[in-house]
């Protein structure tokens, strides 16, 4: 669980988080969290963020990163304040680890299960009375949940006078009663009076006027059955509450009945957040760092109902009612108002090595656009499996841009406001050969086939390309019979820390040697030859898919323009023997022909139609 924290105090710009305990930095221009460099570490930064997750500074240690990190560094304005900034460090090799002594309730207060509690020794005279000591935001105690009422009896035979009677907000309308907020008392009550309270261990219906003493409630310090009742009065960006029945604030309009009756600053869960809030100025909500409780029972309780909100597809972020698209889940963009999307993701920048402020150039293989995070761009790479090597991202426009160049100076441009990243390991670095037809590869000193997982020709191509061989035959019936074997998995050939003890039964990915085109057997054949009307391959492949093409318009406008073929992964000039022009331009979608083509002078035709 990650919480956000100012170090407004201590650094004015920044802004740091706890994820897993590790004390993390944001850097300002990017947006994004990175550990904090052992040598950057101050105690006071500990105490702050231990104070923001209602605790107490204990201990810290030092640990090991798998990444480069970010460093604080801070020097003095001439008026006097601080100022400081980020700035990554490449040698970084270690962060921090805080350790917080938690507290969920005030000294003052003893801890329930669920709540915090003060039990009076000054005796009133009357429920009445006894309601008005509860007083600065307390309220005479309701306790619907077994757990607390057991433990509140334990503690009151223990530490307190148990033959005393002792006020709580149950009371009894007819025949039921319930407790101050309505929720109906279930257990069996003794006696005859309409005031609920205990006596010797017992609930009794006692007489409203009888003298007794009160427990007084206050919610703890986390968020418990869905809702905070606590204290805290400053948001997970360190900035200050208003009151809740400000004029200026009400002034917007309410987002809850009883905002006009809260005469404080107290961070609550409103409106459809299911964080508590508060109001950073009159028509603006923040969210607040506030925990959940470790121990609530509606964790418990809630966790099968929850669990069917959402539809086939969907996740549930968080404990709150809104549903999100499995697939916006670690995209690195916030799906969900309290960000569970985005909680708990791969690191996929621990696959690559930060080169510096560079820029693609050349040899671009993908272009992406609008990535919000420059993880999305490292997952955009990862997913390309063996034909990207490495990434510039670009986090002012939002671009990402992919090569399968293991080269540096020959493809990059200097660019102060892009980051240029390297796969620590290469797919370069990997050994491969041709045995019979399946490719192999070499890792960890050791020979197996390559899986072919269900890959379409064309993407089995590239790899068998970047490999150093010709286009993959595709499987035919006499193929299919080849027995699967135990091979690398592409993932696992690109992971540093996957062996061969990883391996799987797979179906081995072949490879050929030709330049041009190849038949499921392993004949080479020239591009011209496939779909041309005769039968070159003996299972006549070379005339299979043939209507599976597509056409373009270049070197002119929308509407016209010389015509270029996609089939096989290239674009290429269409010959204009059997050229039907209406055909072509009805399967783009743009009529029929108006006007005489003319005709290009090319030596090598690609594609005969």
């Amino acid at each position: 669980m990650s919480s956000g924290f100012s170090l407004r105090k201590l650094v004015s710009e920044l802004v740091g988080r706890l994820q897993d305990s590790q004390l993390e930095v944001q850097d300002p221009r990017t947006g994004q969290f990175y550990s904090l460099c052992e040598d950057s570490f101050k105690e006071e930064y500990a105490e702050s963020v231990c104070r923001h997750q209602s605790g107490k500074f204990e201990s810290s240690q030092v640990v090991p990163l798998n990444a480069s990190s970010h460093s604080i560094a801070c020097g003095s304005k001439p008026n006097g304040e601080r100022h400081c900034f980020s700035y990554l460090s490449t040698y970084c090799n270690h962060g921090i680890r805080i350790n917080c002594q938690v507290k969920y309730c005030n000294k003052e207060f003893i801890e329930l299960p669920s709540k915090c509690i003060t039990i009076s020794t000054e005796q009133f005279n009357g429920y009445n009375e006894a309601k008005e000591a509860c007083a600065n935001q307390q309220h005479v105690i309701s306790v619907p949940h077994e757990n607390d009422r057991d433990r509140l009896i334990q503690l009151i035979n223990k530490d307190f006078d148990s033959t005393r009677l002792y006020f709580t907000s149950g009371f009894r309308r007819g025949s039921q009663w319930t407790w101050e907020g309505g929720q109906q008392i279930e257990f069996e009550v003794e006696g005859s009076g309409r005031c609920l309270a205990i006596r010797n261990g017992t609930w009794i219906g006692a007489d409203c006027d009888e003298t007794g003493e009160v427990i007084c409630e206050q919610g703890k310090e986390c968020i418990a059955r869905g809702r905070y009742e606590g204290s805290h009065n400053h948001t997970q960006m360190g900035l200050p509450c208003m009151k809740w029945n400000d004029p200026s604030v009400l002034f917007y309009g309410n987002v809850t009945s009883k905002q006009a009756e809260w005469n404080h600053n107290f961070c609550r869960v409103v409106g459809s957040y299911d964080q508590p809030s508060c109001f950073i100025s009159p028509n603006a909500l923040q969210e607040c760092s506030v925990p959940i409780c470790p121990d609530d029972p509606y964790n418990h309780e809630q966790k099968a109902d929850l669990a069917s909100i959402c539809e086939p597809g969907f996740f549930q972020c968080g404990n709150s009612l809104q549903c999100v698209a499995d697939e916006f889940r670690c995209d690195y963009e916030f799906d969900c108002k309290n960000g569970k999307d985005e909680e708990n993701c791969p690191e996929y920048l621990l696959s690559f090595e930060l080169i510096g402020a560079y820029k693609l150039a050349a040899k671009i293989t993908e272009i992406w656009t609008f990535i919000p995070q420059v993880q999305a761009c490292a997952k955009r790479c990862i997913e390309s499996l063996l034909v990207c090597e490495a990434f510039s991202y670009e986090p002012r426009t939002k671009n990402c841009l992919l090569t399968d160049s293991t080269e540096m100076s020959p493809i990059l441009a200097p660019r102060i406001s892009s980051q240029f990243y390297k796969r620590r390991f290469s797919s370069k670095d990997v050994q491969f050969k041709l045995n019979s037809m399946t490719l192999q590869a070499k890792k960890d000193a050791t020979w197996h086939s390559v899986c072919d997982d269900g890959y379409s020709t064309d993407f089995a191509s590239d790899i068998c390309h970047i490999a150093g061989y010709g286009r993959s035959p595709k499987y035919s019936q006499k193929s299919s019979e080849i027995p699967n074997t135990k091979g690398w998995k592409l993932n696992c050939l690109r992971d540093v820390a996957c062996n061969s003890t990883q391996l799987h039964e797979c179906r081995p990915l072949r490879c050929s040697t030709c330049s041009e085109e190849v038949c499921s057997d392993g004949l080479c054949l020239a591009r011209h030859q496939m779909c041309d009307g005769r039968a070159d391959c003996s299972d006549r492949d070379d005339e299979a898919d043939c209507d599976n093409i597509s056409f373009r318009l270049v070197n002119g406008s929308e509407m016209s323009g010389s015509v270029e073929v996609f089939f096989h992964s290239q674009w290429q000039p269409l010959c204009q023997q059997h050229f039907d022009a209406n055909k072509i331009c009805s399967s783009m979608r743009m009529g029929h022909v108006k006007f005489n083509v003319s005709k290009l002078q090319q030596k090598n035709p690609n594609y005969d139609g």
